[in-house]
């Protein structure tokens, strides 16, 4: 069984969303109205080939399809070449690159030449009681898609829808007494009314999807920025864990190296000693006890003396008193050990809190960096 989903209707702030000016600073805004000119360039040159191609697809049947008796055909016949040429010369305009920055007066100005040629061409067709002038109610529209400010577009779309009826009335002024002039005007000021609405609402969509464009792209641009930083970050840090990976392996092998070089000049040594003093003990117990007993005297300060040595390399890989008194008395004792193997004064200042607890791999990699110093 399918589960009803409630429709909630648009609030008005909603539905007049797309209506209201999307804010811009004032590098967008120049951004949006520098692109105005490209667009209207392709706008008018898209409608200018449009217009010749029907005018030339469709030529060829007026002849069948116009009432000749009437001259409507020799009237359409006649709109056609006008326009045709007032076409061309457009495009002839557009492909010279001094004249494209002037594109959108270009346009205005083909656009009124081509309405002034439609209401000469419906006045050469007959009254506003017949049914040509209706199609003049169309003009106005062609201005909608082009990306104007309001003021901009009612200037633009007034003239136009203008440029018809007057070009019609001035053909053929009899028709200012026609019953049917405030009809034909209504109609026409609808048409104008219509696109500026529908023009004024394509144009703020445009706009809004220009700028949103922009913010996404300036949005790519910070995240590209932002990775680019990070990745450096990481390789920089990369960098310092190698450099301090490194400095372990050197420091693991340099106490190797230390402790290598203790136990064979130390306990190698001493042991040596050890087992030749035994060795002679063991000879003369029997002999001579008294100098066996001697022997046996100096063994037991020899193992006296590796038990010593023992304890201090003990304490270096791991000194008792960090684990009892903590890291201050640590390295105090350290600097005494220090001066008292090197015989190079060393005096260190501790000032603890009784009542900060140390991690204890904290405090051993103090210690350890106290130890390296």
């Amino acid at each position: 069984m399918g589960v009803a989903t409630a429709m909630r209707l648009p609030s008005f702030s909603e539905v007049t969303a797309p209506l209201r000016p999307m804010p811009a600073g004032a590098e967008d805004e120049r951004a949006f109205a520098a692109s105005v000119g490209p667009t209207v360039l392709r706008y008018g040159v898209a409608c200018a080939l449009l217009m010749n191609a029907l005018h030339l697809a469709f030529w060829p049947t007026d002849r069948a399809l116009l009432d000749p008796s009437a001259g409507v055909a020799e009237a359409v016949g006649w709109f056609r070449a006008t326009t045709f040429v007032n076409h061309a010369v457009f495009l002839a305009a557009m492909r010279a690159a001094a004249l494209r920055p002037h594109a959108v007066p270009l346009f205005a100005l083909c656009a009124l030449v081509s309405a002034g040629l439609l209401g000469a061409a419906l006045a050469r067709m007959g009254p506003l009681d017949a049914p040509y002038f209706h199609m003049a109610y169309l003009v106005p529209l062609a201005t909608c898609a082009v990306p104007l400010t309001f003021a901009r577009r009612a200037l633009a779309t007034l003239a136009l829808g203008a440029a018809v009826p007057t070009s019609y009335l001035a053909a053929r002024p009899a028709e200012l007494a026609s019953p049917f002039l405030g009809a034909s005007l209504g109609c026409t000021a609808f048409s104008v009314c219509v696109s500026l609405a529908l023009g004024h609402l394509l144009y703020l969509l445009t706009r809004r999807a220009f700028l949103q464009e922009r913010a996404l792209q300036r949005g790519a641009e910070a995240l590209a920025e932002h990775r680019d930083r990070l990745e450096e970050r990481v390789a920089a840090q990369t960098a310092q864990i190698r450099e301090l990976a490194a400095h372990v392996e050197r420091a693991t092998e340099d106490e190797r190296a230390r402790l290598s070089r203790e136990l064979h000049d130390e306990l190698g040594q001493q042991l040596t000693a050890l087992r030749y003093t035994l060795a002679a003990a063991r000879g003369r117990v029997a002999d001579d006890p008294a100098r066996a007993r001697s022997r046996i005297e100096e063994s037991e300060g020899i193992l006296a003396h590796l038990a010593g040595v023992v304890r201090h390399m003990v304490t270096d890989l791991r000194p008792q008193v960090l684990d009892e008194r903590g890291l201050g008395a640590a390295v105090s004792w350290l600097c005494e050990q220090t001066a008292a193997r090197t015989g190079v004064p060393c005096d260190v200042e501790v000032r603890a809190d009784p009542a900060v607890t140390l991690d204890p791999r904290v405090a051993i990699a103090a210690y350890r960096v106290a130890q390296e110093v």
